[in-house]
C-alpha cells in the first residue's frame, strides 16, 4: 500500500527518498491533469470549437472550486509533516481530522456559490451564446458534485503526508483511469454532451474521495483517525489555512487571469481565439502539473527537515527541484515551438483557422513558461518552511503583476498583446521573486550555522521514519 520512505541525513540518500516522493507525486499530478486534457480531448473530438470555449469559460469557476482542495490537503499536509519531523504524531492527528470538517465546510460553500454565480461569471467572459449554453450544462452537474472537487483535491495530498506517497499516487491515477473510460462513454456513445464530460470527471472524482476516506478510517494509515480524541482548535485550522492560502491564490490567480484572457481574446480575436488559448493552454497545464509533481514530492522532505532543523538538507532538496523544473521547462518550449501541430491536432484536427491561432499562441503565449517552475517551486517551498507570507506573497504578486500588461499590452499590439502578457509578466515576477529566495536561503543558512544537521551517528536513527505504519524514535 505504501513505500518505505525514510528521510536520513545523507546526501545520497537525500536525492533517493526525493525521488521515492517526487516520482509518485509526478504521476500523481499528470494523472491528475488527464482530468482536464481528457475532457478536452474528447469535447473538441466530439462536441468541436464551441465545447473548447465552453469548458474554457467554466474551468475559471472549477479552478477556485478546486484551489479550496488545495489549499486544505497543502495546508494540512504542510503542518502533518512538521509534527511529524517534531515527532509529535497526536497533533499530526488531530490536523488530519480538522481537514475533514474544512473539506465539508467548504463543499457546502461551494455548492452555494456555484449556484448563484456560475452563470453570470461565464456569461462575462464570451459573447457565444452556443457556448454559453454549453458551459451551463457542464456547470450544472459540476455544482452537484462541488464537494468531491475539494476532496478529491485535498485528499491525495493527505495521504501522501501520512507516508503513503505510492497510495496517494494510485488513487490519482484511478481516478483518471475512471475520467478515461466514462469520457468516451458518456460524450460520445450516450451522446450526453457537456453533461457526459461533466458527470465522467464527477464520478471520478467521488470515487478518489470515497476510497481515501476509507483508507483512513479503516486504520489503515499511519495516522489513526479517532473521532472521539478530537480536540476542535481553531488555531490549527487557521494556521492550515494560512499555510495552503498560497495555493489558494494560485488557483484563484489561474482562474481570474484564464477568465480575463477569455474576455479579452472575444473582444480583440474570434470565438476561435478562445479556443486556441483553449488548447494552449491544456499545453501549458502539462508542464505546470509536471512542476507541480515535483513541489509536492519536495514539500513533505523539506518540511520534515524544517522540523528538524537540518538547514542544509532543506537546501539540498530545494536545489535539486529546482535543477529539475527549469531544465524540463526549458526541453517542453523548445519542442513545442519545432512541432506545435501534433500536439494541437490532438484536441481539434479538421480547422485550419483554429491551428494557426494556436500555433501562434504556442510562440508567443509560451516563451517563458518555464519561469512557472521556478514560481511553484519557490511558492512550495515558503509553504513547506512555514513562511506562510512569502509563500501568500508570490501568488498574490503572479496575479498582481499581470493587471497591467493585461490592460495595455491588447491597446497597443491587439491580440498579440493579449498573448504577450502572461510571459512578460512572468519574467518580471522572477526578477523580484529570486532575490526573496536568495536571501531567504542565505539567512537560514546563518541562522543554523553553528550546528551541523547531524553531528551524533544516533541522531541519524532519530530522524528517520517509515511509512509501513511505524514510526521510528
Amino acid at each position: 500500500m505504501s513505500a518505505n520512505i525514510i528521510f536520513i541525513d545523507d546526501p545520497k540518500h537525500i536525492r533517493k527518498t526525493f525521488w521515492k516522493y517526487a516520482i509518485p507525486s509526478l504521476i500523481s499530478m499528470l494523472a491528475s491533469g488527464l482530468y482536464q486534457i481528457i475532457d478536452g480531448i474528447f469535447i473538441g473530438y466530439y462536441i468541436g470549437a464551441h465545447g473548447l470555449v465552453a469548458i474554457n469559460i467554466a474551468w475559471p469557476i472549477i479552478g477556485i472550486i478546486m484551489g479550496l482542495g488545495l489549499m486544505i490537503g497543502m495546508g494540512s499536509g504542510s503542518l502533518i509533516s512538521t509534527y511529524l519531523g517534531k515527532k509529535e504524531k497526536k497533533k499530526a492527528e488531530n490536523i488530519l481530522l480538522s481537514s475533514f470538517i474544512l473539506i465539508l465546510i467548504f463543499g457546502v460553500i461551494s455548492y452555494f456559490f456555484m449556484q448563484q454565480f456560475a452563470i453570470p461569471l461565464m456569461r462575462m467572459q464570451v459573447n457565444s451564446e452556443p457556448a454559453l449554453q454549453l458551459a451551463i450544462d457542464y456547470m450544472k452537474v459540476e455544482t452537484l458534485f462541488s464537494v468531491f472537487i475539494i476532496a478529491s483535491m485535498a485528499m491525495p495530498f493527505l495521504v501522501r503526508n501520512d507516508l503513503s506517497p505510492n497510495f496517494a499516487t494510485g488513487l490519482v491515477i484511478l481516478g483518471a483511469m475512471i475520467n478515461l473510460a466514462l469520457d468516451p462513454l458518456f460524450i460520445g456513445y450516450f451522446d450526453w454532451g457537456m453533461k457526459g464530460a461533466a458527470y465522467a470527471t464527477s464520478i471520478a472524482q467521488a470515487c478518489v474521495s470515497i476510497i481515501a476516506l476509507y483508507y483512513f478510517f479503516s486504520g489503515k494509515g499511519y495516522l489513526k483517525v479517532k473521532i472521539k480524541n478530537f480536540k476542535y482548535q481553531w488555531s490549527i485550522l487557521q494556521r492550515s489555512l494560512c499555510l495552503g492560502a498560497s495555493s489558494f491564490t494560485m488557483y484563484l490567480y489561474f482562474s481570474f487571469v484564464m477568465a480575463i484572457h477569455n474576455l479579452l481574446f472575444s473582444q480583440y480575436g474570434t470565438e476561435h481565439s478562445v479556443a486556441a488559448y483553449a488548447i494552449v493552454g491544456y499545453l501549458m497545464i502539462f508542464y505546470y502539473l509536471f512542476a507541480e509533481g515535483i513541489s509536492e514530492g519536495m514539500q513533505p522532505q523539506v518540511s520534515y527537515y524544517t522540523g528538524a532543523k537540518s538547514t542544509e538538507n532543506v537546501n539540498k532538496v530545494l536545489f535539486l527541484s529546482l535543477k529539475i523544473v527549469l531544465s524540463v521547462g526549458v526541453l517542453w518550449i523548445i519542442v513545442l515551438n519545432l512541432f506545435p501541430a501534433p500536439f494541437i491536432k490532438l484536441f481539434e484536427n479538421n480547422n485550419v483557422i483554429l491551428l494557426n491561432e494556436a500555433i501562434t499562441g504556442i510562440h508567443l503565449h509560451l516563451f517563458s513558461s518555464f519561469l512557472d517552475g521556478f514560481l511553484v517551486i519557490s511558492t512550495v517551498y515558503f509553504l513547506s518552511v512555514g513562511e506562510a507570507k512569502k509563500s501568500l506573497f508570490v501568488s498574490l504578486a503572479n496575479m498582481l503583476i499581470q493587471l497591467p500588461f493585461l490592460y495595455f499590452l491588447p491597446k497597443i499590439y491587439g491580440l498579440h498583446g493579449v498573448w504577450l502578457a502572461l510571459p512578460i509578466s512572468n519574467v518580471l515576477l522572477t526578477l523580484l521573486i529570486a532575490p526573496i529566495l536568495y536571501y531567504d536561503i542565505k539567512n537560514r543558512r546563518a541562522k543554523n550555522s553553528p550546528k551541523k544537521p547531524c553531528d551524533d551517528p544516533k541522531e541519524i536513527n532519530n530522524n528517520t521514519f517509515t511509512s509501513e505504519k511505524k514510526y521510528k524514535p
